[in-house]
């Protein structure tokens, strides 16, 4: 079976001897360096030499959607298919994500980790064709990080690795610090733009009644931003020249990593408490628990940015009577109705 190392054990574990480490500025980057098995779908490292792995060190997601990787299933499928897997020498793996929130900040930091080290001992770096539509953005990443290595997507499967390199998590206050420094050129703090964040290119989580909130905002000098047609360091400068920010929740608020702190941001997000009317509080204030996801409100704690929540009780998941976890999960593909009257009288008292 293959062992889940806690991270407290990990001195204790064989996985240790297979760990790398190497000190760059103030910051220590650690690598698991050995033969490993990788998965496409959550480009997650199985050694082969001492079957453990850590989800503590190199898991981005739920923890319960790694238990597959610790069966007596997977296992037997690992002594009896290793031999048979493509095989890769020398690489960097990074993985991918189709989500953009996902892929900026849970597997492109891996390739901070890149330095003048690992980067003459690896010939190649590995990412994920079946997740990543367009390579732009990562060829872009790497161009500004002066990479210049083989760059293969694979297809949907398992993988040997041999004699590479996947580097274990940085904490966000790390990744937020190294695409900050980065992408400094783009960073211009020039402006002070009032942006409105559309969701037109999304199938899901729309506000039904969008155009009479743009009306309004509009009114207000905001400008209407579509980020799909943006490129990536465009929306860098959108983010860093931005003074107020509206948006439903959604992937493209990853990029307040890129604001100026104080920069003011109001995320508009599902109320599953069943209230009478439209309300709102800071996130500071706000309990998450599993009433919303506070993916967004970690990012402002961080830079320091004036989140507030602005919460609509007229979407579907209020009128659900199911328990709150069903209700979570829901709310990734539910519209929701805002009511303008109500937010206009809001944004007026309050940012004018």
């Amino acid at each position: 079976m293959i062992k889940n190392i806690e991270i407290e054990n990990i001195k204790n574990s064989n996985l240790y001897k297979e760990l790398k480490n190497i000190y760059i500025d103030k910051f220590s980057f650690n690598y698991l360096n050995t033969d490993f098995i990788i998965d496409t779908k959550f480009f997650f490292p199985i050694s082969i030499k001492s079957y453990e792995t850590s989800t503590g060190l190199f898991s981005n997601y739920s923890r319960f959607k790694y238990e597959i990787f610790f069966s007596k299933k997977y296992y037997n499928f690992i002594r009896e298919n290793t031999n048979q897997m493509i095989s890769f020498n020398k690489a960097f793996v990074v993985g991918s994500s189709n989500n953009y929130y996902h892929l900026l900040i849970d597997w492109l930091p891996r390739l901070f980790a890149l330095n003048k080290h690992i980067l003459k001992k690896i010939d190649k770096v590995i990412f994920s064709s079946e997740y990543l539509q367009s390579n732009y953005l990562v060829q872009f990443i790497l161009n500004e990080l002066k990479i210049d290595k083989e760059i293969i997507f694979l297809e949907k499967g398992s993988y040997l690795f041999k004699d590479s390199f996947i580097p274990i998590n940085l904490s966000l206050e790390e990744k937020i610090f190294f695409y900050r420094r980065t992408f400094s050129n783009y960073m211009k703090f020039q402006k002070e733009e009032k942006i409105y964040i559309v969701r037109k290119d999304s199938k899901n989580r729309k506000i039904i009644n969008e155009e009479k909130l743009i009306q309004f905002l509009k009114k207000q000098n905001f400008k209407i931003v579509e980020l799909s047609k943006y490129n990536f360091n465009d929306q860098i400068s959108l983010f860093s020249n931005a003074k107020i920010i509206i948006s439903m929740h959604g992937a493209g608020l990853a990029n307040l990593i890129f604001c100026k702190k104080s920069t003011q941001v109001i995320e508009i997000v599902h109320d599953i408490n069943k209230k009478d009317e439209d309300w709102f509080c800071s996130s500071t204030d706000f309990k998450f628990t599993n009433l919303a996801r506070d993916h967004f409100a970690q990012i402002s704690k961080i830079i320091k940015l004036d989140h507030l929540l602005y919460f609509c009780v007229d979407n579907i998941i209020n009128k659900n009577d199911k328990n709150d976890k069903l209700i979570l999960k829901k709310i990734t593909n539910t519209d929701l109705s805002i009511d303008v009257q109500r937010f206009s009288k809001f944004y007026t008292k309050n940012y004018i």
